[in-house]
């Protein structure tokens, strides 16, 4: 009976020992976002970057972004989040996640789309001009750059020319749309052999071979046509603006009666501005069109050139 009691007691005072002893665990601090991931429209997985409580999401700049996404991710052991892991939510800087501890504190990450660029390719370049084999844009001329993956948005697309030097010229950009970039050949004069367009701070080179020059052809612009003129027979008229007018060596001017093109006297010709004597056997009638003619230069042949003023005719009175 009393090795009984004796048994009793010392079991009592090794469970209380034992119950002493347990353990009490704090909860857990944590409340992070540990992965995250969507699908693109193709149905291929999308890692977020999860840093500076933003989650980044690279969506490829080839397909048109989604208004909604699915993520699934995982978050700190022990911890919540809303909304949950499974979530439809809008693809956009609205959507914010709070993760809450165990213990009950909280962090709260941001949803940030980018489109992640991709380096655009160039299939070909069109819109410069060939004389004897050579390609040429003069220093005003849209030089057109075929190819794909271009940012349309303003300011993404630069492009710029390169000589053998490794000189490197930038040209002005005037329309991207995504498979052509438009630039204007505003840089120094001179030959060269590639064009690099950046897109989104991607890069790529086409080799291509060719000169930019200042405009050595004689040009007269239609602006120089700005109202009618009536002039007599036997009189003179001066047109101004343009360039290189001083390499014109015969005029000609359109009868719209007669369907004709009827020669008329070159008085003076200077680089801005030319002077034509009106014969005085020429037919009473509206002008509306002039042909110049020009002997041949390092990028043009010897021709002639038209240019139709419908609005502002030269009329020819006695």
């Amino acid at each position: 009976m009393r090795s009984n009691i004796k048994y009793t007691y010392t079991l009592l005072i090794l469970l209380f020992a034992l119950n002493g002893c347990k353990k009490v665990y704090p909860d857990l601090p944590y409340h992070e976002i540990l992965s995250f991931s969507i699908e693109d429209a193709n149905g291929a997985p999308l890692k977020g970057v999860v840093e500076n409580n933003q989650i980044l999401i690279y969506w490829p700049q080839d397909q048109a972004m989604p208004q909604q996404i699915t993520p699934v991710f995982v978050i700190s052991d022990k911890a919540t989040v809303q909304p949950a892991s499974g979530t439809a939510i809008a693809f956009n800087e609205t959507s914010i996640y709070t993760v809450t501890a165990e213990d009950g504190s909280t962090s709260t990450y941001t949803l940030k789309p980018v489109i992640n660029p991709i380096n655009p390719l160039i299939t070909r370049v069109y819109g410069t001009r060939v004389l004897n084999g050579r390609n040429y844009a003069t220093t005003t001329q849209a030089v057109e750059i075929a190819g794909d993956f271009f940012n349309t948005a303003a300011g993404q697309v630069k492009v710029f020319y390169i000589n053998s030097s490794n000189e490197v010229a930038e040209a002005k950009v005037s329309n991207v749309t995504p498979i052509v970039v438009s630039s204007v050949a505003e840089v120094p004069a001179g030959t060269y052999n590639r064009i690099k367009v950046v897109s989104s701070g991607k890069a790529t080179e086409f080799f291509y071979d060719f000169d930019v020059i200042q405009e050595t052809k004689p040009v007269i612009p239609l602006t120089s046509f700005k109202e009618a003129v009536t002039v007599k027979r036997g009189g003179q008229l001066t047109i101004t603006g343009g360039v290189n007018l001083d390499k014109i060596t015969s005029v000609q001017l359109f009868n719209a009666t007669t369907l004709a093109y009827i020669p008329v006297t070159l008085k003076t010709a200077a680089p801005n501005s030319i002077t034509l004597e009106i014969p005085a056997d020429l037919p009473l009638a509206n002008y509306n069109r002039i042909r110049y003619y020009h002997p041949p230069g390092e990028y043009y042949t010897a021709t002639f050139t038209n240019l139709t003023f419908t609005n502002f005719p030269i009329t020819v009175t006695q």
